[in-house]
């Protein structure tokens, strides 16, 4: 998906979440009214440029301390043309037996839950938490000496409380295209580790760089395309509270995650996000601006969940059953 859409949709869906805790293809953060799209996301660990380890506190989720590789200024993963088998970061060769053994646990289909927790800065309010829900579907195949996951979003997790609540239609998760992404496994302790590798994709704009070209930030830009259909810029957020209306915004979304494959057969991680979105237009002039975003200090609040279903589960009935799923 936000695992992004699980994601590509997922991360940030709009500046102006709620402060309470719970899809084509890179910029600069802007701060101010119409000003330079905003960076948000949340990061996994102390990851700068050098490996990081990173120790999961998901309830019982991690037994191991996992780790990400070193970012990298190329952006593994599905960028503007590149595909599923694009490189991870350097790092040492899957052994062919330990790949054959474990196929069978991570080969299939499942349902997806990712959350990204973020602090944002809003008008009159100062800094505010947000944490982002989104589902999706995913399947995840062998290939040569990796596997690669298609990921497909399917619902934004309503928010509600605090100084305002979001709504995003399911037409912009399920108006993304399904992303392919490398996962590469390895030996951990007693068990089995993953790394998705990092994806970029864009949402509602089309970008000749999509890694690296700036976002739009009105609407009349050319670029823009109405992703969801509602005949308004980009995709579009409904806010109610202190403000209310709906806000149309384009993103670039960025992100990789690893984890481990736990007891009861789950993928369970920590997700490091670096997507950025801009606000493109409102209903309204208060809504209307950039909100700045920044990571939570706490990164397993930022996390992402791959529970094993059968193929004959689509997006409604994940998100119908998303309280058995993810208890």
């Amino acid at each position: 998906m936000r695992w992004n859409t699980c994601c590509c949709w997922i991360v940030a869906i709009t500046g102006m979440a709620c402060s309470t805790a719970d899809g084509g293809r890179s910029g600069s953060e802007g701060a101010s009214a119409n000003g330079g799209a905003s960076s948000g996301g949340a990061t996994s660990g102390a990851i700068t440029g050098s490996p990081g380890s990173v120790s999961s506190s998901l309830g019982s989720s991690l037994s191991a301390s996992t780790s990400l590789p070193a970012a990298s200024s190329s952006e593994p993963g599905t960028d503007a043309g590149a595909g599923p088998d694009a490189g991870l970061d350097a790092g040492a060769a899957p052994i062919p037996d330990f790949l054959d053994a474990v196929e069978p646990r991570i080969v299939g289909t499942y349902a997806m839950r990712m959350q990204v927790a973020t602090v944002q800065t809003v008008p009159v309010f100062g800094a505010q938490a947000s944490l982002q829900v989104a589902l999706g579907r995913a399947t995840v195949t062998r290939s040569g000496d990796h596997f690669v996951i298609e990921e497909a979003g399917c619902h934004v997790m309503p928010q509600t409380g605090g100084t305002v609540s979001t709504v995003i239609d399911d037409a912009v998760p399920r108006s993304a295209a399904p992303l392919q992404v490398r996962v590469d496994v390895h030996e951990t302790d007693g068990g089995v580790g993953w790394t998705r590798a990092r994806s970029v994709a864009t949402v509602g704009v089309e970008l000749a760089n999509p890694g690296t070209d700036v976002l739009p930030v009105n609407g009349t830009d050319p670029r823009i395309r109405d992703q969801d259909g509602d005949s308004h810029p980009g995709v579009t957020a409904h806010i109610s509270g202190f403000a209310s209306g709906d806000v149309y915004v384009v993103q670039r979304q960025r992100f990789r995650a690893s984890g481990t494959l736990v007891a009861d057969g789950e993928l369970r991680g920590l997700v490091e996000d670096t997507s950025e979105q801009s606000t493109v237009g409102a209903s309204t002039v208060l809504l209307n601006r950039q909100i700045p975003s920044v990571p939570d200090s706490d990164p397993s609040r930022s996390n992402v969940r791959l529970r094993r279903v059968t193929p004959a589960y689509d997006c409604d009935r994940i998100v119908a059953e998303v309280g058995t799923l993810f208890p």
